[in-house]
Protein backbone atom coordinates (compact mmCIF):
# COMPACT_ATOMS: atom_id res chain seq x y z
CA UNK A 1 0.00 0.00 0.00
CA UNK A 2 2.75 2.45 0.88
CA UNK A 3 4.61 1.71 -2.36
CA UNK A 4 1.41 2.26 -4.36
CA UNK A 5 0.79 5.56 -2.58
CA UNK A 6 4.35 6.83 -2.91
CA UNK A 7 6.58 5.39 -5.62
CA UNK A 8 3.84 4.24 -8.00
CA UNK A 9 2.10 7.58 -7.53
CA UNK A 10 5.30 9.41 -8.45
CA UNK A 11 5.71 7.20 -11.53
CA UNK A 12 2.17 7.95 -12.69
CA UNK A 13 2.82 11.69 -12.22
CA UNK A 14 6.11 11.46 -14.15
CA UNK A 15 7.83 12.79 -11.00
CA UNK A 16 9.89 9.84 -9.77
CA UNK A 17 13.11 11.88 -10.12
CA UNK A 18 11.90 14.22 -7.35
CA UNK A 19 9.44 12.26 -5.18
CA UNK A 20 8.23 8.76 -4.35
CA UNK A 21 11.19 7.23 -2.51
CA UNK A 22 13.87 8.13 0.00
CA UNK A 23 17.03 9.05 -1.92
CA UNK A 24 19.66 11.77 -1.90
CA UNK A 25 18.46 14.77 -3.88
CA UNK A 26 14.74 14.07 -3.63
CA UNK A 27 12.22 16.25 -1.82
CA UNK A 28 12.40 14.99 1.78
CA UNK A 29 8.74 14.80 2.81
CA UNK A 30 8.36 11.91 5.22
CA UNK A 31 6.09 10.65 7.98
CA UNK A 32 7.60 8.50 10.76
CA UNK A 33 5.17 6.23 12.61
CA UNK A 34 5.62 4.12 15.73
CA UNK A 35 4.71 0.64 14.53
CA UNK A 36 4.39 -1.40 11.39
CA UNK A 37 1.37 -0.83 9.16
CA UNK A 38 1.76 -4.36 7.77
CA UNK A 39 1.24 -5.79 11.27
CA UNK A 40 -1.70 -3.56 12.13
CA UNK A 41 -3.12 -0.89 9.81
CA UNK A 42 -4.03 1.25 12.85
CA UNK A 43 -0.29 1.78 13.44
CA UNK A 44 -0.35 4.42 10.71
CA UNK A 45 -2.14 6.67 13.19
CA UNK A 46 0.85 6.58 15.57
CA UNK A 47 2.64 9.46 13.82
CA UNK A 48 5.74 10.55 15.71
CA UNK A 49 7.45 12.91 13.26
CA UNK A 50 6.55 14.69 10.05
CA UNK A 51 9.29 16.02 7.77
CA UNK A 52 8.34 18.68 5.24
CA UNK A 53 11.03 20.18 2.99
CA UNK A 54 13.64 18.64 5.29
CA UNK A 55 12.29 20.19 8.50
CA UNK A 56 11.15 17.81 11.24
CA UNK A 57 7.97 18.48 13.21
CA UNK A 58 7.06 16.67 16.42
CA UNK A 59 3.47 15.68 15.72
CA UNK A 60 2.62 14.92 19.36
CA UNK A 61 3.67 18.42 20.41
CA UNK A 62 1.62 20.00 17.61
CA UNK A 63 -1.46 17.92 18.46
CA UNK A 64 -1.24 18.99 22.12
CA UNK A 65 -1.20 22.64 21.02
CA UNK A 66 -4.25 22.06 18.79
CA UNK A 67 -6.23 19.91 21.23
CA UNK A 68 -9.94 20.54 20.84
CA UNK A 69 -9.46 22.58 17.67
CA UNK A 70 -9.01 19.92 14.96
CA UNK A 71 -10.18 16.41 14.14
CA UNK A 72 -10.66 13.79 16.82
CA UNK A 73 -7.97 15.25 19.04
Amino acid sequence: TIRIDTYNGAVSLNSKKNIGSIEVGKNPDLVVVDGNGADNINNIEAVQWVFRHGIGFNSQKILKQLKGQVGKY
